[in-house]
């Protein structure tokens, strides 16, 4: 799968950055999640390409918003990945895309990448509120939601503040598989609310670590 392969070879240019990335469970997930589920990402910056070159699984497709569809490049190679465009400002357009994203996932046997907070982050704190075309799309399919949490890129970079150090830190924390069997529309709103705080719990955990471990990195380059 072309995808595969793109970020696969991502994860190997991604060493120039001299960012230190640790992937946890990927193994422990995906090796039993063979089947089709929506993984959802937190969203920050660009160096969000580095998160999915590292916890990126085979037989996975990504969901974007319309407008990249228009941007030179990156619409082919998202064209051959098999991106599925949502069009959020158009509500009829966005339950037909959800139809039809279930039955090719079902069709093809595939996973989905969805970055639920809809655009980037630049505060690098927290998380934005979830939008709920992924969660609508697997309670339709009756398939996992896969929550993938990326730990705060702020000790080594600020879009804003116009930093990066090469010498950051990322963990990605792949957490186990949340069900969606039995559920039905009604309950995305809650749902989508419960899967964030989850995340949110888990990106304070390893955002700490990251600081902590940068915190030392930093006195023994000071002290050197």
């Amino acid at each position: 799968q072309a995808c595969t392969v793109l970020f696969k070879s991502m994860k190997i240019l991604s060493r120039w950055t001299g960012i230190n990335v640790e992937t946890r469970n990927f193994d422990s997930v995906f090796d039993k999640q063979k089947s089709p589920c929506v993984i959802i990402c937190n969203h920050q910056s660009a160096l969000d390409t580095i998160v999915m070159a590292h916890a990126y699984p085979p037989r996975c497709t990504v969901m974007m918003k319309k407008s990249l569809a228009y941007i030179p490049i990156f619409n082919i190679t998202a064209w051959l990945c098999s991106v599925i465009f949502v069009d959020r400002f158009n509500r009829e357009k966005a339950m037909k895309t959800v139809e039809q994203c279930t039955q090719v996932m079902s069709k093809k046997n595939l996973k989905l990448w969805v970055f639920p907070e809809g655009t980037r982050n630049k505060s690098l704190d927290g998380m934005l509120p979830f939008k709920k075309g992924a969660f609508n799309i697997a309670v339709q399919a009756q398939i996992p939601i896969v929550p993938v949490v990326a730990s705060s890129y702020k000790s080594f970079y600020s879009h804003t503040d116009h930093y990066f150090d090469s010498d950051g830190e990322i963990i990605i924390d792949i957490m186990d598989p949340i069900p969606t069997i039995g559920l039905s529309l009604d309950d995305v709103p809650t749902l989508t609310d419960e899967v964030r705080e989850k995340m949110l719990v888990v990106y304070e955990r390893i955002t700490k670590e990251v600081n902590e471990k940068m915190a030392v990195k930093r006195g023994e380059k000071k002290n050197q």
